[in-house]
């Protein structure tokens, strides 16, 4: 929420209204710091980056996990959950997965770093606009609520919350080998256990996947002659060893920025 809008989590609309009659703060926990217009105050249609990019002429896209939609499992459909993410100034919302998102699978996916990538690269290659744009991307790893080993293991790349793909991402720098040829999903996967070698955790296996992807991003910026016109955030959403405390191993949180130009 702070990341999107410039604004403390106690300041959504959405707590507040729940709240309101309440002599505490607002609580800052994930249920109530969401993304919504009300009594007067518009975090989803005008107050964060997405809707002032959009409204000043940038293509605005997000990808990948989206904790700021108050949908409940019972209601639950995923193209709902697109146009409710579009409605708050992204005009490109694919590869979503919402909340944490064991809640809301059916066991049928998983993490998939392939699919959200392939996502992020076809949404910088979009010839048909030339606007400038921003891009929110949230993949789901690393991440110790799901397990990325069997994510690696036991799942494809063509396993998604929108459904079975009908056929597998081809990315650069993945399921495209440096040679230029196609490996497919199960070859890739398997140099990222081979990388991490016989002693790993989850954790160094899904940063490894996920260096992979910022990766394949990084070369369609540059592939596409737009890397040195773009300024790219890459950070933490929280600290490691005291999450939801304000000490400062909390909040506290690994950032690289690099500016147009510039080196990292």
């Amino acid at each position: 929420y702070s990341t999107i809008t410039g604004k403390y989590p106690s300041r959504s609309a959405h707590g507040r209204d729940l709240f309101q009659n309440n002599e505490d703060r607002s609580s800052v926990t994930i249920p109530t710091t969401k993304l919504v217009d009300l009594n007067g105050q518009n975090d989803c249609s005008e107050e964060n980056l997405a809707a002032a990019f959009q409204q000043n002429g940038y293509r605005t896209g997000m990808i990948g996990k989206w904790h700021l939609f108050d949908v409940k499992r019972s209601e639950y459909d995923y193209s709902e959950v697109q146009k409710s993410i579009r409605d708050c100034g992204f005009n490109f919302t694919e590869g979503i997965y919402v909340e944490n998102f064991g809640s809301f699978s059916d066991g049928s996916f998983s993490h998939n770093m392939e699919w959200v990538t392939k996502q992020a690269v076809d949404f910088i290659n979009d010839d048909s606009s030339t606007d400038p744009f921003f891009l929110y991307f949230n993949p789901t790893v690393p991440h110790n609520d799901e397990d990325v080993e069997i994510a690696i293991k036991n799942f494809t790349c063509m396993d998604t919350p929108e459904g079975l793909l009908t056929g597998e991402p081809r990315i650069k720098g993945m399921t495209i080998n440096s040679s230029g040829n196609f490996i497919g999903c199960e070859a890739y996967r398997q140099t990222i256990l081979d990388r991490a070698g016989s002693e790993f955790s989850n954790k160094e296996l899904g940063a490894i996947w996920i260096d992979d992807g910022v990766g394949a991003i990084l070369r369609a910026l540059e592939d596409n002659g737009q890397l040195d016109n773009t300024s790219i955030i890459f950070q933490q959403d929280h600290g490691i060893e005291t999450k939801r405390a304000l000490y400062e191993n909390g909040i506290r949180i690994a950032q690289f920025v690099h500016y147009p130009g510039a080196l990292w």
